[in-house]
């Protein structure tokens, strides 16, 4: 039986879902480190060591992560690449586990490559680990579909919503099907993994709170709230190539909130996964087999005072 998982580093973590994972790490009762960039002045408290490292400055991420059992990756969407050298300095220090910065669609489908540029630069991350695994270095690559409530939170455009203006963007019928996560069930889902270390060993994990439509989303938004949103209508693959133009204009932010809802949105099933892996998992790794819906939609209503 492999040893425990009890001192985890998260990697990038300087964003939202980096505190998330280190809360609920904390909470958890793990012993937890934090590695942002030197220009990110973040802090979790006392009982967090804080590290500041460029991302691919291997000689201090070595350093860093020695005597670590564990690194979880929090890297942005379009930053999947500084994984790389992270993963060099983990085997380097003798680390046991790493989850790259996976959390979103399939990247191990056949064909992902012709897929826009993150969901490639995300499988090749995969396919370094893998080069690493004869140094002991295993990995678990965490799919969740879309972040559900951090995208109604957010309030951009992404995924078609803008709930503080009462706006939704509809794409297609509406009705196309997509596997959605909470940020905190992703958590769950990342802890559980650091405590199944031999089931969930250099494989794809699949995981979600619910399969749901945008028609579906609304039409529980609307309920909720007592008033009809403003629609308006565009494609999935139209957005896609918006931002795929975008970033190639070099307009990362554009591009971003476009690309990833083209991307969800795709008939295929990059973000819509097999039912039957999904309930093998969550029954592994203990998860709720499914969140509900409205108490979800309430609570990020209701942070945002929308009821």
């Amino acid at each position: 039986m492999a040893q425990p998982i009890r001192n985890v580093i998260v990697f990038a973590a300087g964003g939202g879902l980096g505190r998330a994972f280190v809360e609920a790490l904390q909470r958890e009762g793990f012993n937890v480190s934090a590695v942002t960039r030197p220009s990110n002045s973040i802090s979790y408290g006392p009982d967090v060591t804080m590290h500041r490292s460029e991302y691919d400055d291997f000689d201090t991420l070595v350093a860093i992560f020695r005597g670590q059992d564990a690194v979880v990756s929090t890297t942005g969407t379009f930053a999947a690449k500084y994984q790389l050298t992270a993963i060099n300095a983990a085997a380097a220090a003798g680390v046991r586990r790493f989850l790259p910065s996976e959390y979103g669609g399939n990247t191990s489908l056949v064909g992902v490559t012709s897929y826009p540029p993150f969901a490639a630069e995300k499988k090749a991350i995969v396919d370094h680990l893998r080069t690493k695994e004869s140094q002991g270095l295993t990995w678990t690559a965490l799919c969740v579909g879309s972040f559900f409530s951090w995208v109604l939170e957010e309030g951009k455009g992404t995924l078609g919503w803008d709930i503080d203006k009462g706006e939704v963007t509809i794409y297609d019928s509406g009705d196309q099907e997509f596997d959605a996560t909470t940020v905190d069930q992703v958590a769950r889902a990342a802890i559980a993994i650091l405590r199944n270390l031999e089931e969930t060993k250099n494989t794809y994990v699949f995981v979600n709170s619910f399969v749901i439509t945008q028609n579906q989303t609304l039409s529980a938004l609307e309920r909720i709230q007592g008033k009809p949103y403003k629609v308006s209508h565009d494609s999935w693959s139209a957005a896609r190539s918006r931002g795929l133009e975008a970033l190639e204009r070099g307009d990362i932010e554009v591009g971003y909130h476009d690309l990833v809802t083209g991307t969800i949105y795709d008939p295929g099933h990059f973000a819509h996964f097999k039912a039957d892996e999904v309930s093998k998992w969550k029954k592994i790794l203990q998860l709720n087999e499914k969140e509900d819906l409205d108490g979800v939609i309430m609570e990020v209503l209701g942070k945002k005072n929308l009821i």
